[in-house]
């Protein structure tokens, strides 16, 4: 449903309704990490500071009870540093205090399950952002986002709830890199 909401409303709408699951099925982590991701993803869509600081705090709230449910998810793991990272995306004052958290979720993410693809993707993109003399750029960007691609060929689950976000905004990023 909400790759289909057009207008912020009919997002906002969708992200009441995952939140309402979540908050009756508190002994479900998918539940608890879907509404942790869409608060993320709607805060980086956000034009107003004050309502993406709210949904932040919101993504972090209910990654902090997924993390609870489930300790050792890569896919949780995974996001909770993501959340770090978009906090420091909207205030990048907090970078050198929320990158290495971020960074040690994603090494953590990958060492519980190498074969997530999101891991891969959320590399490469971290590299994209990254300066070179810190590791960072366009090559080992392409690297991580390659391995994504081939990952997401084998990334297959049972649980239709469980996450399957990333592969065309890898395909979109590798794209970009080779245009350039």
């Amino acid at each position: 449903m909400m790759d289909t909401a057009d207008t912020w409303a009919e997002k906002e709408k969708v992200l009441k309704g995952i939140e309402m699951v979540a908050n009756r099925t508190t002994t479900d982590w998918i539940s608890q990490y879907h509404a942790a991701f869409f608060n993320a993803v709607l805060a980086m869509e956000a034009t107003d500071t004050a309502k993406a600081n709210i949904m932040l705090g919101s993504a972090e709230m209910y990654i902090g009870k997924a993390v609870a449910l489930k300790k050792d998810e890569s896919e949780i793991i995974l996001l909770r540093g993501m959340i770090n990272g978009m906090k420091i995306g909207k205030h990048p004052e907090l970078g050198a205090k929320l990158g290495p958290l971020a960074m040690n979720d994603y090494e953590q993410a990958m060492k519980l399950n190498p074969e997530n693809p999101r891991v891969y993707l959320v590399y490469g993109e971290s590299y994209m952002h990254m300066p070179e003399q810190a590791g960072g750029g366009n090559k080992p960007a392409m690297q991580q986002l390659e391995i994504a691609m081939k990952k997401y060929e084998s990334d297959k689950h049972d649980d239709e709830a469980w996450p399957r976000w990333g592969k065309d905004r890898t395909k979109k990023l590798i794209d970009e890199l080779k245009a350039q």
